[in-house]
C-alpha cells in the first residue's frame, strides 16, 4: 500500500525519519512564525525629523505620533502626525520630513501619499505627500491651483495651535 503526505510519498515497507519530519516541521512553523509577523504587522515608533529649507521649526512642547509597519518585505506605511506646543515656532522655507527606512531610488517617479493639517482654525489644508528626488525625505504639497510645497509662506493661523499628518505607503530600498 502507498501512503501519501502532503510533502512527500511513501512506498510499500518505507518509512518516514523522524529528524527529517522534525526538520521539516520547524522550517514550517518558522516560516509560520515569520508570515504571522508580516500578516498582524506592529507600529514601529520612530523620530521624524521635520526640517526647513532656510530654519527649521522649533517643535518646542509638540506631542508627535510618528511611526511605520511593513506591508510586506518590500513596502511600509508611514504615518506622522504633530500637535504643535504653544511655544512651536514654524521656521522658514519649504518643508521636508525624513522616512524611517530609505525609499527605492525611483529618479524622481516616487511614491505619493496624502496629507491634512489644521491651520490653526485658519484653515484646513490638504495636498499630496511625495517622495520625489530623494530616497530619505519626503515633500509635502498643497491641493489648491499652482500647488506649492509646504512651508512658513502657506500658512496664516498661529503655527503653534496647529496640527499636521501625513501618511503614505512606499516600496524601501
Amino acid at each position: 500500500m502507498t501512503v501519501t503526505y502532503p510533502i512527500v510519498t511513501l512506498g510499500e515497507g518505507e518509512e518516514l525519519d523522524p529528524d527529517w519530519v522534525a526538520d521539516v516541521t520547524e522550517s514550517a512553523n518558522d516560516h509560520e512564525t515569520r508570515l504571522g509577523t508580516l500578516e498582524s504587522p506592529d507600529w514601529i515608533d520612530y523620530t521624524c525629523t521635520w526640517s526647513a529649507s532656510t530654519t527649521p521649526p522649533t517643535l518646542n512642547n509638540t506631542t508627535r505620533y510618528n511611526r511605520y509597519y511593513y506591508v510586506n518585505r518590500k513596502q511600509i506605511t508611514v504615518v506622522c502626525r504633530f500637535e504643535m506646543g504653544a511655544t512651536s515656532t514654524e521656521g522658514v522655507g519649504t518643508y521636508t520630513f525624513s522616512l524611517p527606512v530609505a525609499a527605492v531610488n525611483t529618479t524622481g517617479k516616487g511614491a505619493t501619499g496624502t496629507w491634512i493639517m489644521n491651520d490653526s482654525g485658519a484653515a484646513i489644508r490638504t495636498g499630496v505627500a511625495i517622495i520625489e528626488t530623494t530616497t530619505t525625505t519626503l515633500k509635502l504639497f498643497t491641493g489648491t491651483s499652482p500647488s506649492a510645497q509646504l512651508g512658513d509662506t502657506v500658512l496664516t493661523g498661529t503655527f503653534a495651535t496647529s496640527w499636521l499628518q501625513f501618511t503614505i505607503t512606499y516600496e524601501i530600498a
